[in-house]
């Protein structure tokens, strides 16, 4: 983090607060023994603030490269996900709704979205295959990612099978 940008704030301030408090003092003719209390006041003030500032100047650089390298993370790992599946989507809590899904999920099932829910496009007894699985807490199990064989309707009715790797994060965001 460069002090330059604080440094230049610390003096340019404290300039122009030394000539607004000399001025003010001469006008009430108490240049003497007070100016040399109110001037290094105003260097003490003027150092506090240079620090408060460059506390929140790498505040917000940390925060900004944070937010940079989990961008970079969630891109590679889209990346990774495009090359070993066929789609990917994300679910509500409910384990129903869907949150967010991909252009390759409606090439699957032939619709273009937005989605209601994934059990528009199961077959009923699939449906509840889901729901009890996706019902399971995480904490129960002690694999991070599970394996669904199941079915999902095309647009036509027509039945196409999936391999869907749950990977259930509800615990990460409650």
């Amino acid at each position: 983090v460069h002090m330059r940008p604080c440094g230049l704030c610390l003096i340019t301030c404290t300039v122009a607060e030394w000539f607004v408090t000399r001025a003010a003092m001469t006008q009430m003719q108490e240049a003497g023994s007070a100016s040399t209390r109110v001037t290094l006041s105003l260097v003490i003030y003027s150092c506090g603030a240079m620090c408060w500032c460059f506390m929140w100047r790498c505040l917000w650089q940390t925060l900004y490269q944070n937010e940079r390298r989990v961008t970079i993370e969630k891109e590679a790992s889209e990346s990774v996900l495009s090359m070993l599946c066929d789609a990917t989507f994300w679910l509500a809590a409910d384990g129903d709704t869907l949150v967010d899904s991909d252009h390759r999920l409606e090439g699957i099932i032939g619709s273009k979205g937005p989605f209601k829910t994934l059990n528009d496009f199961m077959p009923e007894q699939e449906c509840a295959q889901l729901h009890a699985f996706t019902g399971i807490t995480e904490t129960s199990t002690n694999a991070p990612v599970h394996l669904l064989p199941t079915t999902l309707l095309h647009a036509e009715a027509v039945p196409i099978s999936v391999d869907a790797f749950i990977v259930d994060r509800r615990s990460a965001f409650s």
